[in-house]
């Protein structure tokens, strides 16, 4: 019985993925850009492509002591980071590698990530939750018309909301865990996810926080407060410093 019951939860599972990435990824090349602002991250990989492309001419010219500047900054394209949300045009250029660089590019990545979110809301409210629950939280996460919507346009809003799953997840199953290294491992991994959504939205900014008090009521009850807490805090405050330092 239990057996039968397992694959019928996985064979749900698969159809919700499916339905959820049919969903997302139909006549998605025929779209076009229906903001402004996916144009801009565009340009800010850009920016980042033709930086990297020009690394081998900049090393040339170190080692012939040689470099020439005004060269360098003709072959830059595009825009230096100069949004709220520095770290979705470096997703953007590290995506073009496999699909180019175009406005397909960016609903591409955004239609992946709206497709993982639902996994993550899944295995985020399994372990909450459990299965069933995490069945219907995932179904309705996958057919929700302004999840779809978000999806389907270039902008940063599903790839941030999958990190933030992700950092509540490893948040939750850090808490689970009974050995140390592996609590301490987990903690970290939950910090340095948020400090990546938070990267890709702003708008994140409330849940750190949030974590951290909630980490050090639980710490303070076990009597395990320092350690811990500075685990979750340095994989934060990692991407914590590249939002603020693309500001400078």
């Amino acid at each position: 019985m239990r057996s039968k019951l397992f694959r019928f939860d996985l064979i749900a599972f698969y159809v919700i993925i499916g339905c959820a990435a049919l969903l997302r990824f139909v006549f998605i090349n025929k779209q076009g850009f229906l903001l402004w602002d996916e144009g801009m991250y565009l340009n800010e990989a850009l920016f980042y492509k033709s930086v990297f492309f020009s690394i081998p001419d900049i090393v040339r010219g170190v080692f012939s002591h040689n470099v020439d500047l005004n060269t360098l900054i003709e072959n830059v394209q595009g825009w230096p980071p100069s949004s709220a949300k520095p770290l979705i045009g470096f997703l953007l250029f590290l995506f073009s590698f496999v699909v180019g660089l175009s406005p397909f590019t960016a609903q591409f990545v955004s239609a992946l990530f709206g497709v993982a979110s639902v996994w993550a809301v899944f295995i985020l409210t399994k372990r909450i939750y459990g299965g069933n629950t995490a069945l219907l939280a995932a179904f309705f996460t996958g057919i929700s018309g302004f999840h779809i919507y978000l999806s389907r346009i270039g902008t940063p809003e599903t790839s941030s909301a999958f990190f933030l799953l992700m950092g509540w997840y490893f948040y939750f199953r850090g808490k689970d865990q009974t050995v140390l290294n592996k609590q301490l491992k987990n903690f970290f991994s939950s910090g340095l996810m948020l400090g990546i959504s938070f990267c890709l939205c702003y708008r994140w900014v409330v849940v750190l926080p949030l974590i951290w008090v909630d980490m050090f009521l639980y710490l303070f009850s076990k009597g395990r407060i320092k350690k811990n807490f500075v685990i979750l805090s340095t994989g934060g405050f990692v991407f914590w410093f590249l939002y603020y330092s693309s500001f400078l």
